[in-house]
């Protein structure tokens, strides 16, 4: 049953292959298969080195460096004003949802940053943002016609309350993300942005089929008659609670991350 419905899945129009010629999928499907052997490659020499600091782009020298990860800035006057988000996972009830404060001069570089570390996710799939009718990211692929993620402020695309984007993470799931500009905020003297200041429930795990495998997957571990259900318990780690969400891990994960703001 389970793989049915993923199957079922991935012939919908919106899944991530719809549209593209046969070896455009296997181009696609390549690049993400390179970069998870690169993360694991990287992962295996950190846990060879005995966890010791590196100058390498993946320490911290090299975030500074890239101006995408070390600590957060604390505001200053007259610093930019805040953007008071709500993002809800697309299709699952009851929802799954964050509510974040995150400067408006963020790109959306950062925000894709801001909400793998709000949501849980691992950051080991392709993305994009869409606006209107534009699509932005920070993947190479010519038949995606991205516009660049990096060059381009929260506050260019969300000019203020009401404005809406969506953030789609995995073409494979097909995580679709609805943000929405709850509040436009003064920032507070000595707060550090972004932050996580609301939010219920777990983001499903990585690469259990979009929203049909995700439903099979709770269905299947909440019935100890299940026939898969051992193998799925193994399969997320020996155990998923999907109610589950610690908002002091969120802003601990959020404490290490630094957004340079787009002049």
């Amino acid at each position: 049953a389970l793989l049915e419905r993923q199957r079922a899945w991935e012939t919908t129009p919106h899944h991530r292959y719809a549209g593209l010629t046969p070896a455009q999928v296997i181009e696609r499907e390549r690049a993400e298969s390179d970069r998870r052997e690169r993360e694991a490659r990287m992962r295996a020499d950190k846990a060879a080195a005995g966890g010791k600091k590196s100058a390498r782009p993946g320490g911290r020298k090299g975030r500074k460096e890239r101006g995408e990860r070390g600590g957060r800035r604390a505001l200053k006057r007259g610093a930019a004003p805040v953007y008071e988000l709500r993002v809800v996972l697309s299709w699952i009830e009851p929802p799954i949802w964050r509510r974040i404060q995150v400067t408006a001069d963020t790109t959306l570089a950062g925000l894709h940053h801001t909400l793998q570390i709000v949501m849980g996710w691992q950051d080991s799939h392709l993305h994009r943002f869409r606006v209107g009718d534009d699509y932005y990211g920070g993947a190479t692929f010519e038949e995606l016609e991205l516009i660049p993620e990096d060059r381009t402020r929260l506050d260019e695309v969300a000019p203020g309350p009401g404005a809406r984007l969506l953030y789609e993470y995995d073409f494979g799931d097909s995580w679709e993300h609805e943000i929405e500009v709850e509040r436009v905020l003064d920032s507070e003297p000595g707060v550090r942005y972004p932050r996580c200041i609301e939010g219920a429930r777990s983001a499903p795990p990585e690469d259990c089929g979009g929203v049909p495998g995700y439903e099979d997957l709770l269905a299947a571990i909440a019935d100890p008659r299940h026939p898969e259900r051992e193998e799925l318990l193994e399969w997320v780690g020996g155990d998923f609670d999907p109610e589950a969400f610690d908002i002091d891990a969120v802003n601990r994960g959020l404490g290490h991350l630094y957004l340079r703001p787009l002049k």
